[in-house]
């Protein structure tokens, strides 16, 4: 499942469907002869039937062919004939934006032929299409086309009164994109807050966070004015409320988002990708709070829209696995139903294989890959735990998302190198896992309990009774257990149980299954 550093035009013809290869190959014989005939459509099916990119294989295959002389400029020609073969693919789809993109340029080329009346009807049929989807920045370009060709189809009266509504309309539009990039900035820099501070122990940073969320603008819902930037309102205060420990708010505001789409169903299509991404907050909220009833009737409701939305690309099937996944995951390890998580496990490798060459969405690849290697560690299963950690997750280390995650899953994999009984190796490990949390302000009280715990060994190497050992550790741990962060550090790695079950010597399976 690792990312490779593929060649760019055999990742690309890796994410094409088969509607979007047969579009190419016509597409190819009907403009392509720069290579003489099918050149193209052969280097395209040679690299499709790769598994792996072997450009030297390729190479061999064509050595006949002149081409292979300059084989870089041959495989750019095909990724670039790829790429326009998708631009006219996609404004062949029932694509609302492409509509309106073309129908810009049309009334453009008609306004050019003198067609002024045509023109005119193209632009207001678009207007009324972009008001509909809140494409605001076309509809700015769409205003000013109809005040040009106004001036060409009406009289000088009719024209200036047009004239000041077209202005008025223009500064409304303006208004609602200025509205929607300062609730924009607002939430970008309270989730940058998030990700890379520990703000309340900084008060610099807290009075900054202080200043943005009694921002005016947050006052109310009325002061978002389109779907968008409500969208953005709602998700704004979720994530002040899930910061501050209080996930029924957070829950709450999110349902709030979903009921006002819910509310319009016609909306929905096209605010399809905010939709569901509210619903994957709600469902995950749902899981944590252990709100059985609502998950499943959500997750139910959620299963139903690619049939109810007729949404049956390449690129929604992934998004659907994306979501139900991650939902399903994280509900089955918080009600810790072992046997569900191992069928979602199961479930989830095969998606991942799959969708292997699809454009991820990193948050939720990294929360997916996470839950993978938690749910085989909460089995037992510590060699298959940290195979996932070592061999996907780590490859994020550098990215600043999902930092929270990554962070949990080096703190794992100390558990894991312990499981393992790599001891000796540990005390390092630690060391550079600590310098990690610090440098991303995760270095909170279980965190730093935990990594002396590891960095210990060094002087206290591990015996036969290793009960022992444990003892001290974990009746420290349990002193500081009522701690919001070592609550999320316990929903996240079992700390908690994974210390008791060395104490009483019996697995993590066994612990829970005898709490019921």
């Amino acid at each position: 499942m690792k990312r490779q550093n593929q060649d760019k035009l055999f990742t690309l013809i890796k994410t094409l469907t088969r509607g979007e290869k047969r579009a190419f190959k016509i597409f190819s014989q009907r403009y392509d002869s720069s290579n003489g005939p099918n050149i193209s459509v052969r280097l395209f099916d040679a690299i499709d039937k790769q598994d792996e990119y072997d450009e030297a294989a390729l190479k061999r295959k064509f050595k006949q062919e002149k081409f292979t002389k300059q084989f870089g400029v041959a495989k750019n020609h095909l990724f670039n004939m790829i790429i326009e073969s998708l631009r006219q693919h996609d404004n062949n789809v029932k694509n609302a934006r492409f509509k309106i993109h073309r129908s810009i340029e049309t009334a453009q080329i008609l306004h050019k032929r003198g067609l002024y009346l045509e023109a005119y009807r193209l632009v207001q049929k678009s207007k009324k299409l972009a008001y509909e989807i809140e494409e605001h920045e076309y509809l700015l370009i769409l205003l000013r086309l109809e005040r040009g060709l106004s001036a060409q189809i009406n009289d000088t009266v009719e024209h200036n009164q047009q004239r000041e509504t077209i202005k008025a309309t223009q500064n409304e539009v303006w208004q609602i994109i200025d509205n929607q990039k300062q609730l924009k900035a607002i939430m970008q820099e309270i989730n940058m807050i998030y990700r890379t501070k520990d703000y309340r122990n900084d008060p610099i940073t807290q009075q900054k966070y202080q200043q943005l969320i009694q921002n005016d603008l947050l006052k109310t819902e009325e002061n978002a004015l389109s779907m968008n930037a409500k969208a953005t309102y709602y998700c704004i205060w979720m994530f002040h409320h899930y910061f501050h420990g209080n996930p029924q708010q957070a829950y709450a505001s999110i349902k709030q988002l979903c009921d006002t789409y819910e509310e319009s169903p016609e909306r929905i299509p096209n605010h399809l990708s905010s939709y569901l991404s509210a619903i994957n907050n709600c469902l995950n909220f749902q899981a944590d709070l252990g709100l059985e009833e609502e998950f499943m009737q959500q997750l139910k409701h959620l299963k139903s829209l690619p049939q109810q939305y007729k949404l049956n690309k390449p690129y929604y099937e992934r998004r659907f696995f994306e979501i139900i996944a991650t939902a399903e995951i994280n509900f089955y390890l918080a009600k810790k139903d072992f046997s569900k998580i191992v069928d979602t496990i199961n479930y989830i490798e095969n998606g991942l294989r799959k969708f292997r060459y699809a454009a991820w969405d990193i948050d939720r690849k990294i929360r997916l890959l996470y839950g993978i290697s938690l749910g085989h560690f909460l089995n037992g299963q510590h060699e298959k735990a940290h195979h996932w950690i070592l061999n996907d997750l780590s490859e994020y280390d550098r990215l600043q998302t999902s930092v929270n995650y990554i962070c949990y899953a080096k703190l794992l994999s100390l558990i894991l190198y312990f499981e393992e009984k790599n001891w000796h190796i540990l005390p390092s490990l630690a060391g550079a896992t600590q310098r990690y949390l610090q440098k991303h302000k995760r270095l909170f009280e279980g965190e730093q309990l935990l990594i002396k715990l590891f960095k210990s060994l060094k002087n206290q190497p591990i015996t036969n009774n290793k009960s022992d050992f444990f003892y001290k550790w974990h009746n420290t741990y349990q002193k500081i257990s009522n701690n919001t962060n070592i609550t999320r550090l316990n929903n996240h790695t079992y700390a908690h149980l994974w210390l008791k079950s060395k104490v009483d010597n019996k697995s993590i399976k066994q612990l829970i299954q005898e709490e019921g």
